[in-house]
């Protein structure tokens, strides 16, 4: 079988370059690899619950959770209870986390400029409008993974109760992991599913 394009390959390899660039350029900034995009997310949502920024990043909840306890340490944000919810926490920038913010932004752009360098305008905004098409079939195809993933979890929950005591630790510890993981993926199937229909 041979594949049928470079595309997503192409793609991961622009990621990586734009990664690679951020991470040379804000090294010395106290920004560990790969907090950019958690940063500028709560940024541009304060007040955002860290549940609802593993959603928007498409990771999971412990990835986002050492990912936030990291900013907050290096001070970029702080952590606020949640007026309507004690239990939760809302994420704010802080004065250095907004300052950096500024500096990842103009960054961004530059790199946008530096990929876009030749197009034209209506070739620009063409490549944007396939690029948000491209990604919301990716999503619904990673919902529906989800979804199977959820299924088959239960299934093997269940088989897991039957298996002898000698597996018990290595079966809860599994068990354990794919309800996470199953949680985390439910609370992303919301308003999702309706582009998904079709």
């Amino acid at each position: 079988m041979k594949l049928k394009n470079h595309l997503f390959r192409d793609l991961g390899s622009v990621c990586r370059c734009i990664q690679s660039t951020i991470d040379v350029r804000f090294r010395n900034s106290g920004l560990q690899r790969g907090q950019f995009i958690f940063l500028t997310r709560i940024c541009e949502t304060p007040g955002i619950r860290q549940g609802e920024l593993a959603a928007a990043c498409s990771l999971d909840k412990g990835t986002t959770a050492k990912a936030v306890q990291k900013l907050e340490d290096s001070g970029f944000i702080q952590r606020l209870h949640d007026e309507n919810d004690r239990r939760a926490w809302n994420l704010f920038p802080t004065a250095k986390g907004t300052e950096l913010y500024q500096k990842l932004i103009h960054e961004e752009n530059r790199e946008i400029s530096a990929g876009l360098r030749g197009f034209s305008r209506a070739e620009a905004e063409q490549l944007l409008q396939m690029a948000v098409r491209l990604q919301n079939n990716i999503r619904c195809d990673w919902l529906e993974t989800g979804r199977e993933f959820a299924r088959r979890s239960r299934l093997s929950g269940r088989n897991a109760a039957a298996k002898p005591a000698r597996h018990a630790d290595a079966d809860g510890q599994a068990a354990a992991s794919d309800s996470r993981q199953q949680a985390e993926l439910a609370e992303r199937l919301g308003d999702d599913d309706a582009s998904c229909a079709e």
